[in-house]
Formats: structure tokens, sequence, C-alpha cells
């Protein structure tokens, strides 16, 4: 005889069902059939059955083939209409070539002979891993002989599909002596559980058939790497590391969009036949196209967006009503990936109820009336609920009086505890007619303000404290967090309340600078609703060092040295600020680590002052602060200058060139005034310098009498600069020669006039006696002489 086993029969079967992506922990109860005990070894023989196919595809999601009706209930019987205008979308890509391994890595033979011999079979492993859902932690098991003690046992399975279809899992005992065998699961491994509900309300009043929608789509799908997770768990330790590089490569896909394809169980929606889903890692690189956008949350959206990382959804309404259908979102490729999306539409054709829309920052409250108006003849008294949904933010009156024919206002107040959005409804009910006022509430919680505002006024290098009130509005004992960026404040980093305690965190201030500084406190508790106060400080200048009187004459520089320290172990730069007229000095002044020395400080006045003038000169530094000296500025008029003596005879003058300096940075113009303009006179009536430069002045003197001094004073004058004073003394001489007048005449002519100017340089009238002294020059005599003789000579020749 000669026997050929052909397949397994097994003794007991399990029909067993679970979506995608979701681990089904199972055990399986087997008896020992054997009559003697048995050391039984297990192995799984387990296989996908049923390829995948678009009909089985809408099997394994329990709703029917769009095409073949189906669709929305409408509260006017819209579904018994069937049809709709959706055209349906082309027939989805076919199934993999091997149904049994769907996961596949692209891989070269040339490569895969140079690629590191652990990971490549940790590739292989992961493949046949995420290809066979079946898994069980035991690998043999004693039984006591059929019917004795032991003979029965629990075998502990999990299951975990990444590919939907009918499997089919063998569980094999085998005993070497005894022989084998096994007990059948069949698993139905369905589409994954919807990843979003998307409501939608459609207005028909205001929107018209067919309606467009936009649906984001997250280039991630997260149960699918929650599942891989569970899938590196059960790899054995050793090998994880290489199981997690394989299955990275696996997961990230080449920089290149995959082709998924939408469809629906319902005959009103439709969608583009295909979408581009780009991967995540690609979108954030640095070449990505900009129209490429990344969503993290599927949304709905009416914007005219490109269909990657999209579906475009039309949808077409008949009638009012509420339409539901499951977007099946699918693509085989390298990593096979599997998404249902549930869809509600909700269409109405009456107008909205009126929506009351609230915004106010955290923890403050706003009001807003609702006019109520009873038109009727009897008085109503009517019950109000507030519904709502993200936190308790409204409240107002739990009831509400409406006398006949007249309105009465309810106060509705918003409140958000935190940054939120709220969603409800206020319903106002008549009891007696049950007819109901309706109001949707949209309530915005916006960042909260400023909890309070301090303004603190002090003395630089002069420490405060401030108290601020903080309350925890929490049950429960937290700890608050402290920052602020506030200039020189400091204290501790964090606070401790007990539920709804209110205690005072003590802030301490010492500026170092005077001035006026803003800054806030925020204090943050685990739950992050922080709280936060604004502080304003006014910095007067700390006291000064010393009081110091400095006094010169105008125009006259005279330097104070002030003795500065570096209390510091490294370099300082002190800024100078000089106030006061006439201060000169450096802008700044480095001091070496410890050092000690002295800054000069120069007072020149340009105005003669009566009385003292305050001044001062301060030396700031971020790190040590201002140290500052109150200047007493006294200035006294300059003496008169003393101009040498001039010396002149009497009718003539002594000019002379006074150099006057400018010592401001700007041009000036001074005015000129002379005492004695008889003797000492100025041509110029003002004078204009250059700035930081020199102009000259011009002075004559021109004597009046004869041994005798004479003086004169020359002023000049500046609103802003004051008064030059020079003094001039001038004595005239006994006259001399005086300028010699020339005058020429033709010889033998009628003879020529001249007239030449005398001034009398005396106080009194003169009485002069006029001389005539003709001098002869002989040469000139003789050279007369001889051109008369030449003209005699002439004139006897032509009377001959």
């Amino acid at each position: 005889l000669k026997s050929k086993v052909s397949g397994r029969q097994a003794l007991k079967s399990v029909a067993v069902e679970t979506p995608l992506y979701e681990m089904l922990s199972m055990s399986i109860e087997v008896e020992n059939i054997f009559p003697k005990p048995s050391e039984f070894k297990i192995y799984l023989d387990q296989k996908l059955v049923e390829p995948l196919d678009q009909d089985a595809l809408y099997k394994l999601s329990g709703r029917r083939w769009r095409n073949r009706g189906g669709g929305g209930s409408s509260s006017k019987s819209q579904a018994s209409r069937g049809g709709g205008r959706g055209r349906g979308s082309k027939a989805p890509p076919p199934p993999p070539k091997d149904p049994e391994m769907p996961f596949k890595f692209d891989t070269n033979p040339k490569d895969e002979a140079n690629a590191d011999p652990e990971l490549v079979d940790a590739k292989k492993s992961l493949a046949f891993s995420l290809a066979s859902p079946f898994l069980t932690t035991l690998d043999a098991v004693e039984m006591g002989a059929q019917g004795g003690v032991k003979s029965t046992v629990t075998v502990p399975l999990n299951v975990l599909p990444f590919a939907p279809g009918l499997y089919r899992c063998h569980i094999i005992f085998l005993d070497e002596k005894q022989g084998e065998f096994c007990q059948e699961v069949m698993l139905t491994a369905t589409l994954p559980k919807p990843v979003e509900t998307l409501k939608l309300n459609i207005d028909l009043s205001e929107e018209q058939a067919p309606v467009q929608r936009t649906i984001k789509v997250p280039s991630r799908n997260m149960a699918f790497e929650r599942a891989c997770g569970a899938l590196l768990e059960r790899a054995p330790p050793a090998t994880r590391t290489k199981y997690r590089a394989a299955l990275m490569e696996l997961i990230d896909p080449p920089a290149d969009a995959f082709p998924y394809t939408c469809l629906f169980d319902s005959p009103f929606y439709n969608a583009n036949e295909e979408m581009s889903l780009y991967p995540e890692f690609f979108q954030n690189a640095s070449n990505r196209d900009a129209r490429y956008p990344v969503y993290k949350k599927m949304a709905f959206s009416t914007e005219g967006l490109p269909l990657v990382n999209s579906v475009r959804l039309g949808f077409f309404p008949k009638d009012p009503g509420s339409y539901p259908t499951r977007a099946i979102l699918y693509k085989y490729g390298p990593t096979p990936d599997y998404r249902t999306i549930d869809i509600r539409a909700e269409v109405e054709d009456q107008p909205p109820a009126t929506k009351l829309e609230f915004k106010a920052p955290a923890r403050q409250t706003i009001s807003q009336a609702v006019p109520i108006s009873n038109n009727g003849d009897t008085d109503w008294g009517l019950t109000v609920s507030v519904q709502q949904n993200g936190g308790v933010a409204f409240f107002g009156p739990k009831s509400l009086r409406v006398p006949a024919k007249s309105q009465v206002d309810y106060e509705l107040s918003f409140r958000p505890a935190w940054i939120t959005n709220v969603e409800g409804k206020l319903v106002l009910r008549n009891p007696q007619t049950n007819d109901e006022f309706v109001y949707d509430l949209v309530g915005v919680g916006e960042e909260p303000l400023a909890e309070g505002h301090a303004v603190i006024s002090c003395n630089a290098r002069e420490a405060v404290e401030h108290r601020i009130k903080v309350r925890n509005f929490s049950k429960t004992e937290d700890t608050f967090e402290v920052e602020s960026d506030l200039p020189y404040a400091s204290g501790a980093p964090s606070i401790t309340l007990g539920p709804g305690a209110e205690s005072e965190y003590v802030l301490s201030i010492c500026p170092q600078l005077g001035g006026t500084y803003t800054g806030s406190v925020t204090l943050t508790p685990s739950s992050g609703e922080y709280q936060w106060f604004t502080i304003e400080i006014h910095t007067g200048a700390p006291h000064p060092e010393d009081e110091l009187e400095v006094g010169s004459e105008v125009r006259r520089a005279v330097g104070v040295d002030i003795v500065i320290a570096n209390p510091l172990d490294e370099e300082l730069t002190f800024d100078v600020y000089m106030n006061g007229p006439g201060l000169l000095g450096d802008p700044a002044f480095v001091l070496g680590p410890g050092e000690s020395a002295p800054y000069t400080l120069y007072y020149c006045p340009l105005r003669a002052s009566a009385t003292p003038i305050q001044g001062s000169i301060a030396f700031t530094n971020d790190q040590v602060g201002e140290v500052w000296y109150r200047l007493k500025l006294t200035s006294s008029p300059a003496p008169p200058i003393q101009l040498s003596r001039f010396h002149a005879p009497v009718g003539s003058a002594h000019t002379r060139e006074v150099v006057v300096e400018n010592p401001l940075d700007r041009e000036v113009t001074l005015s000129v005034l002379s005492s004695n303009r008889r003797n000492f006179d100025v041509p110029q009536k003002v004078i204009t310098i250059p700035p930081l430069g020199g102009g000259a002045l011009t002075l004559s003197y021109r004597p009046s009498s004869i041994g005798q001094e004479e003086t004169a004073t020359i002023t000049l004058t500046h609103p802003e600069l004051g008064d030059w004073i020079y003094e001039a003394r001038g004595v005239g001489e006994m006259p001399s020669v005086m300028p010699e007048t020339v005058v020429t005449a033709v010889a033998g002519g009628d003879g020529y006039s001249s007239m030449f100017a005398f001034r009398n340089p005396f106080a009194q009238h003169l009485m002069m006696e006029l001389k005539l002294v003709i001098e002869e020059d002989p040469a000139a005599a003789a050279a007369a002489a001889a051109a008369a003789a030449s003209s005699r000579l002439g004139a006897a020749s032509r009377l001959g």
C-alpha cells in the first residue's frame, strides 16, 4: 500500500472578524486526540484565501456598491427616487499579482548582494509578518492522553491584519511519534475603522447641487503606524533594531506621489478618479513644490485646493434629509494603505437658527441682551436651557417671564475659562404652547488680558518689593512657573497654591539705571492656563555721590578730575552723560578689572551768570548701574583784553587787525561797537566767524592830541556767547610829512590847479599859516634851461 497526503482536515474551525490595524487577542481550546501523552510542536500555516478585488472590497466594508443603489435617507423619501447625478470613479487598479505577499521591498539583486545580510533577512521576515496576521507565543505544548488529566490546553492567538481579505490559519500540533492534527481559524479582515467622521450641513436655500467640497487628507496613516509599532514588539529583541530599519524603509516611500483611489457607497456622492498623496517628509523637503500643502488632520474645505493630498468631493442632494456615506481611500503600491471616512450630510431648506457670536478674552465676561417679544394676550413663563460643548462658558437665568404685549431682554453671558471655541444652543421654551426660541451660540475664548497693571516709582539702585495676587482656579494643588521680561526684576522661580487658593507672589525690583521700564510677569500652572501682569517702573536717578563746585571765567576752560572705580573683575565701559552749559569731556570711559582712575571734566562757560547754575555728570553701565555727581557751575565775566598801544602822527592813522575766536560748532555773527569812534574806528559794523574758527577785526587809530594817551572800549556782542571786550590805547605824535601830492602841468602852458584835503585832527579850531616852498631840483633846473635854449635857437633859425 502507498499513502498520499494531499492536505489537512481541521478538526475544528473558528470564524473571527477584525478591522485592519486592530489587534485581536483570542484563545483556542485544544484537546489531545491521541491515546497517549504527547509533546506537540505548534506550527501556524496561514494563507490569504480570497484575493482582493473591487467587489470584495465593498463586501468587506459591509455596505453596498454605489452603482447598485443605496444612498441617503431623506425626510421627504428622497431615497426612493434613487439615482443621483454622480457618475462614479473609474475602476480601481488591480490587486497585486501575489495576493499573499502584498508588502514588498524594491530591491535590486546586485544591491541585495552587497547589503547587510541581517538587514536583508529582516526585510524578508518583516514582509512575511505583514502578510501573516496570525501569531502565537507558544512553540510547544505537552498534553495528557485523550480523556485523561491535562488532555486539554488553551493556545493564545493574536491577530493583526495589514491588508483586507479572507485569511485561513491552520494551527498544527505535531508529535513525531504520535502524528499530527490541526484546528482552523478563518479571519475576515475588514476595512479599518473610520479615521474621521465628517459632517456637512447644507442649506438648499443658499447652495444648489452639485455641492463642491474638498477633503484635506493627511499623508500619514496613524492607525497603520500604530499597528507597525505593535508589530515591532513581536520581533525578537536581538533583531528588533534590524526590524525597525527594515520597517522604516518599507513605510517611508520614495519622494514621489502614490495614486489613491476614492470610492463611495452612496449614489449621491462622487470624487475625482484618483488622488496623489505625497509623503510628509517629501513635502517638508527644501525642494518640494509649495503647491502641495501638508495636512495634519482630515477636514472639509471650500477652497479650490489642488488634487494633491486632497479629495474633490461632489455631493448631489435631491431633497432635505440626512445623507450618510462611507468613503474608501486606498492604494496598493509597495505598502498597501486603506482608510475609511464616514461622511454625513445634513440638508435643510429652512433658514438656519439665529446665530449669536461672542468673543471674549479668557476669564472675562461679556453679555448680550436677547429681545423676546410677546404679542399675545397672556403672560409667558419661559424655561431656558443652554446646551454647549467645548466647555461651560455660556450662562444666564433659568427662566424668563414675558408679560403680554411687551418685550423683555434675556441676558446671556459668555465667560470662557481659557482659549477655546464653544458651540451651543440657547433654547427658550414656552411650556403652555410648546413654542421654542432657538439660537445657535458660537463663543470664542481669546488670549487672556493682563490681570493687572502696576506703576512703581523708585530711584536707581534702590530695591523695592511688589506683591502680585495669584489665584489657583483649579480644584487641585498646582505649581505656577514664573517668567518675567522686566529688567532688574527677580523672584522665586515658582509658587505653589492649594485648590482654589489665592496668594501673593513677591517680586523684587532694583533698577540700576534711571528711566522708564515696562515688562510683564507670567505665572503658568501645569494646565498652561497662564496669568500675566504688566508692570511699569519709573526710575529716578540715584542719589548723587557728591556735589562739586566748578567755576571759571567765560571762554576759559578749567578741568576737574573725578575718580571712578570698577568693582568687577572684568573690563567695563561707562557711558558719560553731561548736563549743563559749557561742560566738555569724553563720551565714554573705560576701566580695567578692579581699576580706579580719574575722569577729567572740562568746564568752559560762554556767558557770565550772576547766580550758580545746576548741572550734573553721570557714568552709566548696564552691569553696575549709574553713578552721578551734582555740579554747581559758576561763571564770571572775562576781564577786558588789553591791546598793545597804538602810535601814530597827528593827521595820520595806525591800522591793526585783531583775531576773534568762535568756540561754537556753528557760524556766529557779532555786533561791533566802539566807545571812542573819533580816535578808534572799526570799519565793520558786524563780523561773521566760521564754526570753531577765527575772524579778523580791523581797528584804526587816529590821534587827536599830541603826547596824551587816548583810550576806547571795543565791544563785540552775541546773544548766546555774551561780550568780547577789548581795551585800546593810543598816543599821538608830532606831525610828519604828509603823503605826497603830485601836481602835473604842461611846460609853457597856462598852468594847472590841484586840491588836497586837510583834516583838523584836534578838538578845537585851528588858525593855519600856509607857506609854499619850492625846492628846485638842480638836475631838473639844468634840464629846463637846456630846453629853453633849444627853443630859442629854433626860433632864430626860422627867422633867418
